[in-house]
């Protein structure tokens, strides 16, 4: 380590800054070398290193190194297995965000093993389990499973003063999260804040933990359209603060970059949202690689944009691309694949290409029905499908589809403000086309 460290000595470096990254590169080459009689040791630092490079944002190398560090003690502690969970952990958590949620799921299973077989392990280790697993339910779109365990982990952390203050509040948000996700709003909001003030009585300014809540509450308003002063403020700090902590190329920051990019498109400053969020889409895909579902999420997010500001061929070539991705890193059944469909089925009836809508459209509603999502998101592929028909002149289908969408839409306090005046404006203009002004007023009156 003496030897790792004098790297960044001048007369060594010849004057040229040394990074954290070069200085974790030359400790894992050396770890093989020089420590091969000191299995312990080695295994400290391969799990250190591993874990120095998820917190960078660089996944694969941390799950090389994880890797190695669970092998050996797996040979070191034959009869000790519940040493290896921490390393499980880590190990699930790097997988996890590398997008190889089948190979996270099988280290969280081990590791579940490995605690119901040792009656009297503490219930920290548990609460950690429970946190992980929920986290990867959240990534596979299954928000409820999601929300339970997350909320058994929550209320293990709170009552067990060896948890670390970060791990609680990390929690705690990641519930915010699914609940948000679900459409309970005022939940979310209430959750959120409490990791707000947590973070913000036990962690440092510049704890990644603390700044996560920040960003979070931040989404949570933008997502809603409220407080658009303080979410904007809360933004800028946290971009600061990630680009302080992690640099220019992290997925952090790039997320961050696409919330803010949100509100300056509410603000009406269209042109500079589009710079931000192509701005996130290229720091995506040099942080996690081209072929990962944040990529794709991002590639979506781009699409919206461009839609709005009437470039649907643009679009649709985002939302395709995002697709291909997902087809490749996430279940069949996702919300987020919905979703892209649904921008497409979108962008393809702004070109009025109304058969090809129908079919991604379909298929959009049909998967939100499948999934756990608010029933909303379904009505609101309806209600666009229901135009889709109407551009074919397949009238009858239609109303009955525009019916649908809309009062599922403006029945649901959850659902989007944009999603409900859209769904009105297609009902609206569908009875104005044919003639049937009454037939407004009686579908209207009752969900008013």
């Amino acid at each position: 380590m003496l030897d790792v460290f004098g790297a960044a000595d001048p007369f060594v470096s010849q004057g040229r800054e040394v990074t954290a990254r070069e200085l974790l590169d030359q400790a894992a080459r050396k770890i093989d070398n020089e420590l091969a009689q000191q299995p312990e040791v080695r295994i400290r630092l391969l799990q250190a290193i591993g874990q120095a490079y998820h917190r960078q944002g660089h996944y694969a190398r941390a799950i090389t190194y994880l890797s190695r560090a669970l092998h050996l003690r797996q040979q070191l502690a034959q009869n000790d297995k519940v040493s290896t969970v921490p390393i499980l952990l880590q190990l699930a958590a790097s997988q996890r965000e590398n997008g190889q949620l089948s190979a996270s799921d099988s280290s969280l299973r081990t590791a579940s093993d490995v605690l119901s077989s040792n009656q009297h392990i503490e219930d920290p280790e548990r609460a950690r389990l429970l946190a992980a697993m929920g986290r990867l339910y959240l990534d596979r779109g299954d928000w409820q499973q999601s929300e339970t365990t997350l909320g058994e982990s929550a209320e293990l952390m709170r009552t067990n003063r060896t948890i670390e203050p970060f791990e609680l509040v990390t929690v705690v948000s990641e519930l915010a999260a699914v609940q948000m996700w679900k459409g309970d709003f005022v939940a979310a909001e209430k959750t959120a804040r409490e990791a707000l003030q947590i973070s913000r009585e036990r962690l440092p300014p510049l704890h990644p933990t603390r700044i996560g809540t920040e960003f979070q509450l931040a989404e949570l308003l933008a997502s809603r359209g409220r407080n658009d002063e303080e979410a904007v403020g809360l933004l800028e700090s946290v971009l600061k603060a990630r680009r302080t902590l992690y640099g220019e190329t992290s997925s952090d920051v790039a997320d961050t970059l696409d919330v803010l990019a949100r509100e300056r498109e509410r603000q009406g400053r269209s042109q500079e949202a589009e710079q931000l969020l192509r701005q996130a889409l290229d720091i995506q895909k040099r942080s996690v690689g081209p072929e990962h579902f944040l990529v794709a999420y991002q590639h979506t997010s781009l699409g919206i944009l461009l839609l709005k500001v009437h470039k649907p061929r643009a679009a649709e070539q985002e939302v395709r691309a995002a697709l291909t991705i997902y087809a490749k890193s996430l279940p069949a059944d996702h919300q987020y694949i919905a979703a892209a469909e649904h921008v497409l089925g979108e962008a393809l009836i702004a070109q009025a290409r109304f058969q090809d809508a129908e079919q991604i459209l379909v298929a959009s509603r049909d998967r939100w029905k499948r999934t756990a999502a608010p029933p909303w998101r379904a009505a609101r592929s309806a209600s666009a499908l229901g135009e889709a028909l109407y551009g074919q002149h397949r009238l009858e289908e239609a109303e009955q589809l525009l019916i649908e969408g809309y009062r599922g839409v403006t029945s649901d306090p959850a659902a989007d403000i944009e999603a409900r005046e859209r769904a009105r404006e297609r009902l609206t203009r569908f009875y104005r086309d044919t003639g049937h002004p009454e037939k407004l007023r009686q579908v209207i009156q009752p969900a008013s």
